[in-house]
Parts: C-alpha cells; structure tokens; sequence
C-alpha cells in the first residue's frame, strides 16, 4: 500500500504531532502536543510543533484581538497581501531545508514498544536508499531496535549486513531472498532467527553468537553459496530445513541443543562430516509420513558421522539416501533406532548395534545392499516391519534369546542369507518375513510361535525341510509358494485350515500328511505339486475348491463322504487319475456331490472309482 510522508502531512494538519502507519495513514492525536503511542510508526528524524500553552488561552486572546480589530482602522489589502507572501516564502525556505536535510541520510522506520525499545520495520523511501553493506542500527534516538520485523528487508540487493547486539530476535523471511547477500555479521546478543530469514541468500559462511537460542525454520533453506556453519553452545532449537539445500562440508552440533527438527540438514550434497554432541530430542514423523523427512536425508556425500557418548535415539530417518555412508558406531547409550534411520544407505558394511539397543524402527536398514552380517543385541525384542528387507548381501544374521516378533517383511529378499536360527522366545512371524531367501535350506519354527505370516517364506527356493509347531492351526495365504526345493513338511495335529496357494508351484514336495482336525484347504493350495502323486482329504472338508489340485501328477486321491462340492478347475491341467476312493456310497456320488465339470475331466473320466472306500485303501495312514 503507499506510504504517507509524515512532513506533508504536518503541513496540513498544523502543529499536531502525526502518527503514521507502515502502510497507510491511522489517525493523529486529539491533543496538540502529543507523543507517539506504543505501537506506533516513526521515523528517526523528529519533527517538533510549538508548543501552546493551553486551548482556553489561545480562544482568550483570539476574542480580544478580533474586538481590537473592530474599532480601529483597517489594514490595507496591500500589507495584508505583502505578509501573506512573506509567511508562505518562509515556510516553503522552511521545506526545502527540511526535505535536503532527509535527503542525505537513512530515514528508518520503527514502532515503539516500550520506553527504550523499539522494533525496526524499514526505511522510509524518502531518505537515502541503504545499499550495499547495510548496518542495521542499533539505537534511533532514544529507542534501542531489539526486533526485526517480518520481511522488513525482504528482496533487498544489498551485499552485506551487521546486526547489532541490541537486536533480540529477527523476525521470519526478513532478509529473505536477498540474493546478492554474501555477509552477515551477527553481535552477541541475538537470541531467536526466524522463518526463512536468510533463505536464498549468496551468504558463503555464517557463525551464530553465543546469545543464539533458536535457529527458525527454513533459516538459511537454499543458500547454496553457504559451505560454513558454526553453531554455538547454548543453541537448544534448530527447526526443520533449517540448513536444507546448502552446501556445508561439515557440521558439529553443539551439547545445549534440545531439538532437532525435521530435514534440518536435507539436500546438503557436499556434506562430509557430521558430529553430534550432545543428546537431542528428534522429530517424531507421523504415521504417514516418508523417510525424506529425517536430518540428514539425501546427504550423499556424507562419509563420517560421530555420534559422540550422550545419544539416546537415532531419530526417523536420520540418515536415510545417505548413498556414501560406508560405516557406523552406535554409542552404547542409544535404545532406540528410528524408522527409516539408515534407509537406503547402499554402501554401509559395517554396522555396530549397542548392547542396550531396545526398539529398531521400521525399514532401520531397508536396501542396505553391502550389509553382509548383523548381530542383534540380547536386549531387543522385536525386529521391526521390514529392518532389512533387500539387503541382498546379508549373510549372517544373529537373533537374540528374549527376541518375541520378527515383523513383515524384517528379512524380505536377503537373498544371500543361508541359515537363520530362530529363537524359543518368539511368538510371532509376520508377513513375507523371510520372503525369497534363496539359499535358506531348513528352518525350525518354535513350538511358541502362535502365528506365521502369509508368504512368510514365499519363494525360498532352496527350501527343503520345513518344522512348524505343535500349536499352530493355520497355514496362510502363500506361506510357502514357490519353495521349488521343499521336500518334507510336517503338519501339526492342530491345523485347521491351509490357506490359498500355500503350497503352490512346490514341485517336489511329494508326500503331506494333513491331519483329521483340518476344516478347509483353499483355492490352489496345491497348484503345481507335480511330487505329489497320492493324497488324502481329510474327513472335515467339505468343499474342494476351484484349482486346488490344478496342474498336479495325481495318480491316486481319496475323497471323503463330507465332501458336497467339487468347484470348476481343482482337478485342471492334469493327467488322468487311475484311481478315486470316494467314503460315500454310489447314490451320495452320483445324487448329492455337486461335480462342476468345467476342468475336472481328470476326475470325471477316471475309470477306477470305488465307493464307501477308506484312505487306507490307497496305502497311507490319515
């Protein structure tokens, strides 16, 4: 909006003391002779009226002038023209002093906000343009600036600036954008540094006083001249991106600070080295949040990294896409490693875990390729959704007694990893945990293991003998599909229901003993078992469901009288079978089991069909 020259306005309105706005005019004084209020804006330069004595003296002496006037003779018009003239040639003399005496120096502009202090908005355009390397004053006549306002200095071209100890905290995007800005001098006495005050600035280094408490978001975002940072003991808060995008080499953070906010160091793709001191809380990422929000995430060239002797926690995303960090030592005082922490680190060998470790976040070390070994201290309890999943050169990995969960997808597509030992202690095997760990021959599950993943052990190709526990009463969804190698499974008594494609493509599983407690096998459980050449349905089932026996060698089957329903394609895409034992008489084949003939020519054109027959009439034991 456009600003209102404070001198034009004293011309209009008298001797009255004007109070003026940033941005447009607000009104004056009721009273002649009145100061500026608090809030109000003024300028450097003071202009003073003449002070008058009081309302009531001045009406006196104008009524007693105007009787004088009255009974004696007139002015001539001439005189009374001639000292017009006069009093209008002196005030314009008394202007045109005024306005070269602006002319010649910085009108700053400022709002009072206490009897000393004052916070700097500006300058006025009527003075000189500041330009170049800009001192920020310290006091304007009686009023020490202690605040910069909100984008007061936003855009400027200037090259360099000095803020003054007096100033307390400058405001957010103040100098923001200020492109040719290559300097800035801060005095001891600067405690807050708001939003985006340097952002895209040409600074090349910058060094914060001892006074500093606070580093405001996107502070020095995109200043991508800025190699230099020196952070000061007794800084306690450096919020998000506040040095994202630059390009620091190094970095040491100081033992006071408390927090550290999201993607503070983000983008710093010349970073080398990174210390921390002391032990700061990290942004807690929401649920739905992405590993491009930790500290140092995509800080590719980061190589180094102290973590000093205080840490507690490695915070969400810490390091993730840091692509050159080759090894790390957790200090012996972290519990806790965040999500995503090392995500994406493709270079990283060499990890040591502290003994006290206690939480490892999600994805901690998701597509870590050079990992080769990982022990787990004893003091953990779970290892998290997917910690490390893709890591294609793990080998050894060691899991701790006391250990309860291992999550979904914790060891997903390791595929060098050969023997995995799974302790009593677990209870619990998510989803595609140990998914497509090619070169995994045999595994134990403990009897304490309650629940098993769907795919949990999904294209382990080498996979040939496989214990469950006594316990367990469903095998999930493709817990076992595409386990090529898989020879032997022993089913425990308990099972209840094997779950769709569980055991599809196992082509050289050749024998399965499923137990008499079993309710249901799902559709393709048994797709692509060409191994097996007898099987038995268990007496509960009573459906078998569409493609469940589909491109199987079945010679020899036994189905029981509680079967109602055959659906289209259990039997498709096999080779006819030579006998069918049926537990039920010729009527409840021909009347009561419903056949859907779509695919099953296997079964329907078999020529040896024996009714009210028993299992162990094809030779095995149920």
């Amino acid at each position: 909006m456009k600003k209102i020259n404070r001198r034009k306005f004293l011309k209009l309105v008298g001797t009255a003391t004007a109070v003026v706005s940033m941005d447009i005019l607000t009104g004056c004084e009721d009273e002649v002779g009145a100061s500026p209020s608090n809030g109000a804006m003024t300028n450097n330069k003071t202009d003073t009226s003449n002070d008058n004595p009081s309302n009531s003296s001045m009406e006196d002496e104008s009524s007693s002038s105007a009787s004088e006037s009255e009974g004696s003779s007139s002015t001539s018009e001439s005189e009374s023209s001639s000292s017009t003239s006069e009093s209008e040639s002196t005030s314009d003399s008394s202007e045109s002093s005024e306005e070269e005496k602006e002319d010649d120096k910085v009108i700053w502009e400022y709002v009072v906000t206490s009897s000393n202090t004052a916070t700097l908005y500006g300058y006025n355009a009527k003075g000189i343009i500041p330009s170049g390397n800009v001192e920020i004053p310290e006091k304007i006549g009686s009023y020490y600036i202690t605040e910069i306002v909100d984008r007061a200095f936003w855009e400027e071209t200037w090259t360099g600036v000095s803020i003054p100890k007096s100033v307390k905290k400058i405001g957010d995007d103040v100098f923001g954008k200020c492109r040719n800005l290559n300097h800035v001098s801060i005095e001891n006495g600067l405690e807050e540094i708001g939003k985006w005050a340097f952002s895209e600035t040409s600074i090349t280094e910058i060094e914060l006083p001892q006074s500093v408490k606070k580093v405001g978001e996107n502070a020095f975002k995109d200043c991508e001249k800025l190699t230099k940072v020196i952070l000061n003991e007794g800084l306690e808060v450096i919020d998000g991106w506040a040095f994202a995008g630059t390009a620091i080499i190094a970095i040491e953070i100081p033992q006071s600070v408390k927090f550290i906010g999201r993607a503070v160091f983000k983008d710093c793709g010349d970073l080398e080295k990174a210390t921390i001191k002391g032990n700061p809380d990290w942004y807690e990422m929401p649920s739905y949040a992405s590993s491009s929000m930790g500290a140092f995430d995509m800080c590719t060239s980061l190589k180094f990294v102290d973590l000093g002797t205080c840490l507690t926690e490695v915070g969400d995303g810490m390091f993730s896409w840091c692509t050159s960090l080759e090894s790390i030592r957790i200090p012996e005082t972290v519990k806790q490693i965040g999500r995503w922490a090392f995500n994406c680190c493709y270079k990283l060998y060499d990890v040591s875990l502290p003994r006290g470790l206690e939480i490892l976040g999600e994805e901690a070390f998701y597509e870590c390729y050079e990992l080769t070994e990982i022990a787990l201290p004893r003091g953990l309890k779970e290892v998290s959704d997917g910690a490390f999943c893709s890591c294609s050169k793990l080998q050894k990995v060691t899991l701790p007694n006391g250990l309860t969960r291992i999550g979904t997808r914790a060891f997903a597509h390791c595929t060098k990893i050969n023997e995995i030992t799974i302790p009593e202690s677990v209870t619990e095997i998510g989803d595609e945990a140990f998914r497509d760990e090619h070169f995994i021959e045999k595994v134990v599950i403990p009897e304490n293991v309650k629940s098993l993943g769907k795919e949990a052990f999904e294209g382990c190709v080498q996979l040939k003998y496989v214990s469950l526990p006594k316990s367990l009463k469903t095998i999930k969804k493709d817990t076992f599909a595409c386990a090529y190698s898989l020879e032997k499974v022993d089913l425990p008594e308990k099972v209840e229901v094997i779950e769709d494609r569980a055991f599809v493509q196992c082509s050289k599983l050749k024998t399965i003993d499923l137990p008499v407690s079993m309710s249901r096998i799902g559709s393709e459980a048994f797709k692509g078992c060409t191994g097996i050449s007898t099987f038995v349905i268990p007496e509960n089932i009573t459906t078998i469901e569409k493609k469940t026996f589909q491109q199987c060698l079945l010679e020899k089957i036994y189905i029981p009288a509680t079967v109602r329903k055959i659906e289209q394609e259990a039997f498709s895409q096999a080779l006819p079978l030579k006998k069918v034992r049926f537990g039920g008489t010729e009527s409840q084949w021909k009347n009561y089991l419903e056949i859907n003939e779509t695919g099953n020519t296997s079964l329907i054109e078999c020529t040896d069909i024996k009714y009210e027959s028993k299992a162990s009439e094809l030779n095995l034991i149920l």
